[in-house]
Order: structure tokens, then sequence, then C-alpha cells
């Protein structure tokens, strides 16, 4: 076998040079750009750069807005404080309230989903515009099918916590 067709490969700075001009081409692309994305995340998340945790255990949005939450329900219970892996997030006067937090899109909704294997009898949707408060809903599940999106005038204004 000939040698010499492989030699190109070998020159490692050749290989660098290349893989600089194709990467300089290929992030200029949606696809390029969300991949790098990505895989920058993995390696911070790797050489612990950063953490999906705060310094306290807790992880950092969502968990932010059941602590609120918490507190605004008096009397409730925190379902999360050992694991994240539970099927609802508060117990309040024996309801399962799973709570959900969601930024405010551009067309002026808000966009909320459901896990399959969700048991909460009612969802507390705290809508949110630059992660100020807008409104705070808690709907009944049989009104939350798999997903709901809530414009700023919704029929869900009835359920809305004052």
């Amino acid at each position: 076998m000939n040698k010499e067709i492989f030699k190109g490969y070998k020159d490692k700075e050749k290989r660098r040079q290349y893989m600089r001009e194709y990467n300089r081409y290929w992030r200029k692309t949606e696809r390029g750009r969300r991949y790098h994305r990505e895989y920058m995340r993995g390696r911070r998340l790797f050489k612990g750069e950063i953490s999906t945790f705060d310094k306290d255990n807790t992880c950092s949005k969502g968990r932010k807005w059941e602590l609120f939450a918490l507190s605004l329900l008096k009397g409730s219970l925190d379902n999360n404080k050992e694991s994240f892996s539970n099927p609802y997030d508060i117990l309040w006067n024996n309801l399962r309230i799973d709570v959900k937090s969601r930024e405010i899109k551009q067309d002026g909704s808000w966009s909320f989903n459901r896990l399959k294997t969700c048991t909460a009898d009612y969802f507390l949707c705290i809508c949110l515009v630059n992660n100020v408060i807008f409104k705070i809903l808690l709907i009944p599940k049989y009104k939350y099918k798999n997903g709901i999106s809530i414009g700023k005038k919704s029929k869900f204004d009835t359920y809305t916590l004052t």
C-alpha cells in the first residue's frame, strides 16, 4: 500500500490549518452555531467552569420560582427538597401542585408544557416578562391537557392568583 496517500493527514500543522478554515465556514451556519454552543457548554460542564446548580445545591431558575411559590402558598410543603425527580413540586392543603415558569415569547404569549408522568392536581403557572412576574395562574389539571398557551388576555385569567 502506498503510504504517500496518507502523508497529508499525518502533518499536524496542515490538519490544524484545514480544520480552522473548515470550522470558520461551518460555524457560520445555524446548525454549526448550535452544535458549537452545545459542544462548548459540555466542555465547560465537564471542566467544572459552570454548574447547573447554585452554591446551595439548588437548580437555578426553576428552583427559584418553586421557592417563591412555597412562600406564596402559606403552609405548603416542598416536595423537591431531597430530589428533583418528583412528579410534582409542592403539596398544599392535600393538593399536588407543579410549578411552571416561562418568559414571554416574541408573539406575546407564554407556552407551558406538561410531562406525561406528572401526577399534579394543579399547575402554578408563573408568567414572566424580563424575569419580572406579569401574572400567576393556578390552573386545574383537567384544563391543562398536554400543554397550554396563555396570552396577555386569555380564557385562563379566571384562575389568576392575586
